[in-house]
């Protein structure tokens, strides 16, 4: 169950930890001088409280004020969807590819509702539009019940491919996995168990946020209990590692978004900014004032650019084969990566399982690579930059070898022939396709 001592604080507690930490900071740390990339805006879905009644908000990071969006109607609101005990929304994401943005409704495990709702959000009118509740594909996996349902969820962010995950528990908030999100049904895909036997997840503490750096391509999550730290997740693994530790409460944010430009931005009753690995030093991170408008869900949404789109290098460039549609079971093929972007590639997988790195040679302008077909049938190649979905992929069909039956030479019996000679008599001739000699006919005088 989450620490709702943290969640769904009520107004007066949110004030008194927004003025407490502000007090600590304002002492250690810097002041905001950071701002967003050229034509980004931080949006934020707070917890439900009687301030802003969990309407969306636009928020300026200098200044720390918040301008509520639309009229306000139930429909608006992050909280009280179908439910009068309330609840919170728990993370939000901004997908690049859709152009929409999209949060998710945390339902308190004390209402007995055990379910998380999915919902875009129209970030120009504030108005949600539900979408389904979020579950696993088959009942009775990844911490869900025989409802499919998954008990808890601590954060929703997506990549630049327009991709969206969620980092998701049991409900004893032991266990964690991350999933990819079906925008249009809410089913998970690609679940990856975060705690292995040989991968101890968060090292005991709890995740509270999840985000992707489109800088460096990677997910990150933070803890908020013990001491407060930042993971990497590689969501096609799910492989978990430390990145940076601080002591500093005011440190622990409540919910995480990254810019365009790599700047981590965070919210815990006051808006704080800073990069990543220096999230432990607090000459890296700077403060805004402090809000009584808590949240766990903000992200940032850029404008799209006036400029004309360039085309996309990695989806311009092509993998090619002088060898893949001809080559048979059996045989190397050889297969050649080019475009300028080949010095990204990090992995490459056919059909799914990884090539060891000996097979495939990078240079700055190509990666080639050698493997045997070991069956006929369609091969899909996909060249990986780290972690991150796949850059590219490419299928290509290898064929059977052509198999010519060779030549079967039946051996012919040797036979034996009457021949005869008026006169002479009778003589036996034999061989292989024997004839009577000259003068000779065949048979008995």
């Amino acid at each position: 169950m989450k620490n709702v001592g943290l969640k769904r604080i009520a107004t007066t507690a949110v004030a008194a930890l927004a003025l407490s930490i502000s007090g600590f900071t304002a002492a250690h740390a810097t002041a905001q001088s950071r701002a967003l990339p050229d034509g980004a805006t931080m949006y934020a879905l707070p917890c439900d409280n009687s301030v802003a009644n969990g309407q969306l908000a636009s928020v300026d990071v200098v200044s720390g004020a918040f301008t509520n969006i639309g009229t306000g109607t139930a429909n608006e609101y992050a909280h009280d969807w179908n439910d009068p005990s309330g609840s919170c929304a728990g993370g939000a994401t901004y997908n690049t590819v859709t152009k929409t943005a999209y949060w998710f409704n945390w339902r308190p495990e004390d209402a007995g509702l055990y379910s998380i709702t999915f919902f875009s959000i129209d970030v120009t009118t504030g108005e949600s539009t539900y979408i389904a509740q979020i579950k696993t594909p088959t009942p009775n996996i990844a911490g869900a019940g025989a409802d499919s349902k998954i008990a808890d969820a601590w954060g929703l962010t997506s990549d630049y491919s327009g991709n969206t995950y969620l980092l998701f528990s049991d409900h004893s908030d032991e266990h964690y996995w991350v999933g990819k999100v079906n925008l249009e049904t809410g089913y998970l895909s690609n679940i990856q168990p975060l705690d292995t036997p040989t991968n101890n997840a968060f090292h005991g503490n709890y995740p509270y946020n999840f985000s992707f750096n489109p800088v460096n391509n990677t997910f990150y999550a933070t803890t908020l209990n013990g001491p407060a730290s930042v993971y990497s997740i590689d969501v096609t693994s799910g492989v978990t590692a430390l990145v940076a530790r601080t002591g500093s409460f005011s440190n622990r944010p409540c919910s995480i978004t990254f810019d365009s430009n790599g700047v981590m931005w965070a919210s815990n009753g006051i808006i704080s900014s800073g990069t990543l690995p220096n999230w432990s030093n607090a000459d890296d991170f700077e403060y805004t004032p402090g809000t009584t408008w808590y949240s766990e869900a903000i992200f940032i949404v850029s404008e799209p650019s006036t400029q004309p789109m360039l085309p996309d290098p990695v989806q311009q460039s092509s993998i090619t084969s002088s060898s893949a549609d001809t080559t048979t079971v059996g045989s190397i093929a050889t297969v050649t990566v080019n475009g300028n972007f080949v010095e990204k590639v990090s992995a490459i997988q056919v059909n799914g399982v990884a090539l060891p790195s000996s097979s495939w040679k990078q240079t700055a302008t190509a990666v080639t690579i050698t493997f045997t077909a070991k069956s006929a049938g369609k091969q899909a190649i996909q060249i990986f930059n780290g972690s991150a979905p796949a850059l590219k992929e490419q299928t290509f069909t290898f064929v059977k070898p052509v198999v010519v039956a060779p030549a079967t030479n039946k051996a012919k019996k040797e036979t034996f022939i009457h021949c005869s000679k008026s006169g002479v008599g009778t003589r036996i001739v034999h061989g292989i396709d024997p004839v009577c000699p000259t003068g000779y006919h065949l048979g008995d005088i």
